[in-house]
């Protein structure tokens, strides 16, 4: 059953990219990118972390297209009973704004397995099938626009809540994130 924080989680969802994307065409020339780039990033849940007195972190790698991006994550978070480690792909709606692409906003979906139980190591435990949405922004904030940081919000189908005998879940999360462009090209027209 919905309640109105996952209502209203849903509706920041969708006005926080909006709103972002509206700013960025009037202010900043919102537009598709006009490089082909690869990117690492590690992004910190500081709500869950601190809550749970663990460390709750995403490793993503991405290929950012001209209007896509396509991505590779693994989430996990050991101070869970049994542990949690999450393998998910994504892809998405890839914009950017501002003098040489300094803006970058997206939003996508994820679909990924949920291993809990035994730690979470890999080829062990328990799997649980996830699913959900996600939206952010990063900025440059180097003059060579090789390191950005940003912000990543995540609303996930949780059904790793079986292992500890609740049903399944949305889950809303929000990470603060650090990141490298290590591979960069501009369109040839």
């Amino acid at each position: 059953m919905k309640t109105l924080k996952n209502e209203l989680f849903q509706v920041a969802l969708i006005l926080l990219p909006l709103t972002a994307l509206y700013t960025g065409a009037k202010a900043q020339g919102f537009r598709f990118s006009e490089k082909e780039e690869f990117r690492i990033s590690i992004a910190v849940d500081p709500g869950a972390s601190i809550k749970e007195k663990g460390f709750n972190q995403i490793t993503d790698i991405e290929y950012l297209h001209k209007w896509l991006y396509l991505k590779f994550g693994v989430q996990t978070f050991d101070a869970l009973a049994g542990g949690y480690a999450d393998y998910q792909g994504g892809a998405g709606l890839n914009f950017t704004s501002g003098y040489f692409n300094k803006e970058r906003y997206y939003i996508g979906f994820k679909l990924g397995n949920i291993r809990r139980g035994a730690s979470a190591e890999f080829g062990k435990g328990e799997n649980y099938p996830v699913h959900g949405f996600e939206a952010g922004i990063d900025k440059f904030f180097v003059k060579d626009g090789t390191l950005y940081y940003g912000v990543k919000f995540t609303y996930d189908y949780r059904t790793d809540m079986l292992y500890s005998g609740a049903n399944p879940i949305y889950r809303e999360s929000f990470f603060v994130k650090l990141g490298y462009k290590f591979v960069s090209k501009k369109y040839e027209h």
